[in-house]
């Protein structure tokens, strides 16, 4: 497909979207976190704990791909493992959750609330966040990925006996939410302090792992917490939830995030139910098309996310479902970033297009 050269860079594309104004074309921001640490040939382990080489890593994604938004992330277990859980570190891997720090018994002492300087992976973050902004602040927006207080939570608990106390020991695991909230906001005040956008991830908040209910009652509040937090800052918010998420679509703008970033869930249901309340983001598939796919596959894929969302009122961005595997095919990077400049803007004209007459056309400047 023909694309069409930028008019905007990729922080005047978002300033307009977020002013409620049209940019050029639609923001193109695939969640490009660890497949940054590929692009710049370093492994996995050493991009969650260099903060230097993980700066150096989102450099060389942007001035390879020209993508709307970085994402700098390690793992949803960072701001826990900076209470005191444990992680495994293994040369070439993401780190997985080995021991939580909160056990049966439920006696939250053993956690501490972070120093971000000094805990964790945060310092690295912290490191990498000003890295990258000192180099592209001009250009493109920094985002820095966080863990939302449930997700944090059940990482503490373990995520097996954290859904029992949900039942069980609901007092418990609200304790737990509290604390976690508690020790997320220092971090995410020195991310923006170091220039980042934080940006509210909370994969176990999904219905693919509680019920809308359990959402409600557990995970919302720590969110609007969060949210509310942020706009202290004057700030937009993006949060996004892994899985699926139908279920609690009505719920979501009463988390007070301007944009919603979804994953599993069919994207023309998401803007009809709150695209005019919420930007929507989202939602190729990372494994299948991204990691699976050829990049005609990718193209076709993300056009058709755009036409899905041509009459989003309060605008669309092309993304990702999830973040990219570490092995994505750099192919099919470039072949999302073309597909979005090919589509051009993303409100509708009356013209046929490729797919046929059931798709809106997409105009192309």
């Amino acid at each position: 497909m023909p694309s069409t050269p930028d008019l905007l860079n990729a922080r005047e594309r978002m300033n307009l979207l977020l002013m409620d104004e049209r940019p050029d074309r639609v923001p193109a921001a695939p969640l490009i976190t660890s497949h940054a640490a590929a692009v710049s040939g370093i492994n996995v382990t050493t991009y969650c704990t260099d903060g230097a080489a993980m700066g150096k890593a989102h450099v060389a994604a942007y001035e390879e791909y020209g993508h709307d938004l970085l994402c700098l992330f390690t793992v949803v277990a960072m701001v826990a493992e900076a209470m005191g859980a444990e992680l495994l570190y293994r040369d070439g891997h993401l780190p997985v959750l080995q021991r939580p720090p909160v056990g049966r018994d439920g006696d939250l002492s053993r956690l501490r609330v972070p120093n971000p300087q000094r805990d964790g992976s945060m310092p690295a973050i912290l490191e990498a966040t000003e890295y990258c902004f000192s180099r592209l602040a001009h250009l493109v927006p920094v985002g820095v990925f966080v863990a939302a207080p449930f997700s944090t939570a059940a990482l503490l608990r373990g995520v097996e006996g954290f859904m029992e106390d949900l039942v069980d020991a609901p007092q418990r695991a609200t304790d737990l939410i509290a604390l976690a909230t508690e020790a997320t906001i220092p971090f995410i005040d020195a991310v923006i302090c170091e220039g980042g956008l934080p940006v509210l991830v909370d994969p176990l908040a999904s219905c693919s792992v509680i019920s809308p209910v359990m959402y409600g009652r557990h995970a919302l509040p720590a969110q609007q917490k969060l949210i509310s937090h942020l706009h202290r800052y004057d700030m937009d918010v993006m949060l996004h939830i892994c899985g699926r998420t139908e279920g609690v679509l009505h719920l979501l703008p009463a988390t007070g995030a301007e944009l919603i970033s979804i994953d599993q869930v069919e994207l023309g249901a998401v803007c009809a139910a709150v695209g005019d309340r919420m930007r929507v983001v989202g939602n190729v598939s990372p494994t299948e098309v991204m990691a699976g796919g050829t990049p005609d596959e990718v193209e076709e894929a993300v056009v058709r996310c755009i036409y899905t969302a041509a009459n989003a009122p309060k605008g669309f961005v092309a993304s990702t479902g999830c973040e990219l595997p570490y092995h994505t095919p750099r192919e099919n990077v470039h072949a999302f970033i073309r597909g979005v400049r090919a589509a051009g803007a993303y409100w509708p004209t009356a013209r046929r297009n490729r797919f046929g007459d059931g798709a809106p056309a997409v105009r192309v400047e």
